[in-house]
């Protein structure tokens, strides 16, 4: 396999294999902790940012998403989620990073928080001020919030795509009040879902996901972010992409993701452990 000659950014591992090619980019795999890079990674974070989640032309996905996202089932998830965090509730306020048409900001304004967030789709800013939501257009370095402001950061499906994932959490730990609450869900890729698909899992895109993460160096990266985790899971199992896996051995296979705690989406909660 051929190796490239650049260092971890992550744990300063000097051995990354090139173990993917795909969409015209490839990943290497650091040997030391088992990021997985994207050669495209200059690229991928502006295509992300242009492309969001809603094509220009395209109002129909926009208009699937703000069902969903409004729909009685999301919002009682969202009830569910965001009563776990009455404990951490000192300054009344919330930020989503990437809320997408606010679903969650909807729900959190009606239990009375502070809610405030962040998105790169113009679109789907439009949608969620029309809920008569506060969203800024732009990535979370482009808003300049106050220090220690919030009591909460909320970051769904959004560190994959990030340039440089440690800079964003180190401005999120300069965001937090001391103690507060940092919530992130990514994709898993110590999961039996990419044991069983590799390549052709739909996430091993280096188009637009920059960094696929384990549970342990997602952990090493929010230590060296200043975070220390409370809790984690992993949940799900992915096999569309295999019509008779999906058919004949699904049940089985998400009962063993579940047991050895290798679903294919894994959630953290850390809270700002230093100043």
């Amino acid at each position: 396999m051929q190796e490239k000659k650049q260092t971890c950014w992550l744990c300063e591992g000097d051995r990354l294999t090139a173990c993917f090619s795909k969409y015209g980019g490839h990943y290497f795999q650091c040997q030391g902790c088992g990021l997985l890079l994207s050669s495209l990674a200059e690229t991928a974070e502006m295509r992300h940012d242009r492309d969001s989640s809603f094509s220009p032309e395209s109002e129909r996905d926009l208009s699937v998403n703000i069902e969903r996202e409004y729909s009685d089932k999301s919002q009682k998830r969202y009830c569910q989620e965001i009563r776990k965090y009455t404990e951490y509730r000192q300054k009344n306020r919330i930020l989503d990073v990437g809320c997408g048409t606010g679903g969650f900001l909807f729900t959190a304004m009606k239990s009375g928080w502070r809610a405030v967030g962040t998105e790169v789709s113009s679109q789907a800013v439009q949608a969620a001020e029309g809920k008569g939501l506060e969203v800024h257009l732009g990535a979370l370095r482009d808003r300049i919030f106050e220090n220690d402001s919030f009591d909460i950061i909320r970051m769904e499906d959004v560190i994959e795509h990030l340039k440089d994932p440690l800079g964003d959490l180190h401005i999120c730990h300069g965001l937090l009040r001391p103690g507060g609450l940092l919530v992130l869900s990514t994709v898993n890729v110590d999961s039996l879902t990419f044991v069983l698909l590799r390549e052709r899992w739909r996430y091993i895109d280096p188009r637009y996901h920059i960094h696929l993460f384990t549970l342990k160096n997602l952990s090493l990266l929010l230590e060296k972010s200043g975070f220390r985790i409370i809790s984690f899971k992993t949940a799900g199992l992915r096999t569309r992409e295999d019509k008779k896996m999906q058919r004949y051995l699904r049940p089985a296979l998400k009962l063993l993701a579940k047991i050895f705690r290798k679903g294919h989406r894994m959630g953290v909660m850390a809270v700002k452990s230093r100043e």
